[in-house]
Parts: C-alpha cells; sequence; structure tokens
C-alpha cells in the first residue's frame, strides 16, 4: 500500500507578495489631474456648486431649444381704453363770420364785442363808422357805408354729411330764415327748406343744421354726424357722465364725458378695443412666470439672459 502524500491548500495570504514599509510600492500614485478631482469631490460646497452650474446650464441652453417663445417675442392682449374723441362747447359767446375781411377783421370783430356789450348800436373803427342791427339777442348784422360786412351769432350753421364749410351768404340766409320763424330761404340761386329743429334740406335731403353748441373731432379726419351730435347734446342736456351710441356701420361704443373747467368744455373720450402689449401679467399657464413691461414671457427671457451670463462668464 502506498503512502499518501499529506497536502494542505495555500493560503491566499501565501500568495500576495509583502512589501516593506518603505518599499515605494505601497503607495498609489495619481496624477495630478486625478489629485485636483479627488480633492474637489470631497468638499460638498464646491460639489454643490458644480450641481448648481450644471442645472443653470440646463436651464438656459437645453430650456431655449424646448421654450416655444422666442427671446425677441412680443405678447399683445385687447384692452378696452378710453381715448379722445370729440370736444364740446355750448357756445355762450358770440361767433363772428365775415362777408369782406379787409372790412370786418379781426380788430373789427373785436370792436363789434366790445359794443354789444356796452349795448351800443355803433362804433368807430379806422376812420370807419360801423352800424349794428340786432335780430335777437343772439344774432347781430354788422354794416358800414350801407354794406353788410359780417355778422355775429351765437348759433352755428353745421354740415350734416361732412366736414365743408359753407358761405357767408349761405349762413347769413340760413340764420335770418330761422330768427325769422319762416320755412325757407335762398342762396347762391338755390332754395332750402328749414324746420322747427333748424334742420337745412335741399330737395328733400338733409344738408345741414343749426345748433349752439360747438362739437368737433379730435382727429381731423373723423366726422362726426348730426344724430351723434344730437345724441351727445341730449346727453349733456341731461348732466349724464356717459352715453352708448351706434354708428352706421352697426359698431356700438362707449362715450365718457368730462367737463374741463380750465377750458369750459366737456371732454369726450371713446372706449374701443384697443391691441396693447401684454405687459406685466400674471403667471398663467401659457406664462409661467407672466411676462415684462416689453410683454415678452419672463422664464424665457430668464433663459436667455442667463445663456448670455454663462458665455461670458467661460470667456472671462
Amino acid at each position: 500500500m502506498s503512502k499518501k502524500e499529506n497536502t494542505a491548500p495555500v493560503s491566499n495570504n501565501e500568495n500576495k507578495q509583502e512589501y516593506s514599509l518603505n518599499d515605494d510600492r505601497r503607495v498609489k500614485v495619481l496624477s495630478p489631474g486625478m489629485l485636483v478631482a479627488k480633492r474637489f469631490f470631497r468638499n460638498r460646497l464646491a460639489v454643490t456648486g458644480l450641481i448648481i452650474l450644471a442645472i443653470m446650464f440646463a436651464f438656459s441652453f437645453l430650456g431655449g431649444l424646448v421654450s416655444p417663445y422666442r427671446q425677441d417675442q412680443k405678447f399683445t392682449r385687447l384692452d378696452i381704453q378710453a381715448k379722445d374723441y370729440a370736444g364740446a362747447v355750448e357756445n355762450k359767446s358770440f361767433v363772428a363770420s365775415a362777408a369782406d375781411k379787409e372790412l370786418f377783421s379781426g380788430s373789427v370783430q373785436a370792436q363789434t364785442q366790445l359794443a354789444i356789450q356796452r349795448k351800443n348800436d355803433s362804433f368807430e373803427y379806422n376812420g370807419l363808422t360801423y352800424n349794428l342791427r340786432k335780430i335777437n339777442d343772439d344774432f347781430y348784422s354788422i354794416y358800414t357805408g350801407g354794406k353788410l360786412v359780417g355778422i355775429v351769432s351765437k348759433e352755428l350753421v353745421n354740415s350734416s354729411n361732412s366736414n365743408e364749410s359753407f358761405s357767408f351768404e349761405f349762413t347769413y340766409a340760413a340764420l335770418m330764415c330761422k330768427a325769422n320763424g319762416e320755412s325757407s330761404f335762398t342762396a347762391e340761386g338755390k332754395t332750402y327748406t328749414i324746420d322747427a329743429d333748424g334742420i337745412i334740406y335741399e330737395n328733400g335731403n338733409e344738408i345741414a343744421y343749426i345748433s349752439q353748441y360747438i362739437i368737433r373731432a379730435v382727429m381731423g379726419d373723423v366726422f362726426l354726424t348730426r344724430d351723434f351730435k344730437n345724441k351727445l347734446i341730449d346727453a349733456l342736456k341731461a348732466k349724464q357722465e356717459s352715453f352708448v351710441y351706434t354708428d352706421a356701420d352697426g359698431v356700438e361704443a362707449e362715450y365718457i364725458l368730462h367737463f374741463d373747467p380750465s377750458k369750459n368744455q366737456w371732454d369726450i373720450k371713446q372706449e374701443i378695443d384697443t391691441t396693447v402689449f401684454d405687459t406685466y401679467s400674471p403667471p398663467s399657464k401659457s406664462h409661467w412666470l407672466g411676462t415684462d413691461k416689453y410683454g415678452m414671457d419672463m422664464l424665457t427671457r430668464l433663459m436667455y439672459g442667463g445663456r448670455v451670463s454663462l458665455i461670458i462668464g467661460f470667456i472671462v
């Protein structure tokens, strides 16, 4: 019987090569970059800053790619605004109309006003004598040398269809017709009719009307119809603060009335839908952080601003 050899497992420690304490092979050698990285990641504040920088980078650069808006895109909204539309004055002073601008100049008109205040029948100016003929308390005609040179009246002749002005002959004849309570007059070879309300017709068509109110639009290209002026005058007489008017196109608008004592007139403002920049809007589904003073999306602007700041920081 053969003799078996005794065998025992070799310990793992015996497979490892042992080095002395002062042997350089016991020390791990790290590159400078690895050393810096190791020290960096051991610093919690540095790691926190890196995370914040990564979030800023993702927000500014990646967020700009998925944002549905451009950084310079402006948003608008419909807003109801009251804009200056017209001015109205109840004419309590005399308005002059000249047949002869040389003989009835501005200076003569001022002398006429003074003569009426003093209740004089005549006055002299520049060597000429002017005579005043009183039609009624609100209407005078002025003559010199037997010639009609002008009139002063508190009532005005206004066009019903446009901003056109009428000749002196037409104005004088219309005012005389109304003052005398007549129903028709002739001017420039044409015959016109006038009703009790002072509305003037030509061949049955309304062309003008007589009123003591002076109503003018703020914009020169806006024509105020007689119907609008009548509604306005009714509102002023009723001392209303506003009224609603529907024009010929069916557009309804509200008009705000405000009396300005410094100008002794009413200012009429029209409330209309106006497209304006959507500034300082609150956070919403469309704009998570709202909009700025220019009507731009705040979130998109923050992305753009962060992108610019990071690029400048990297360059520096």
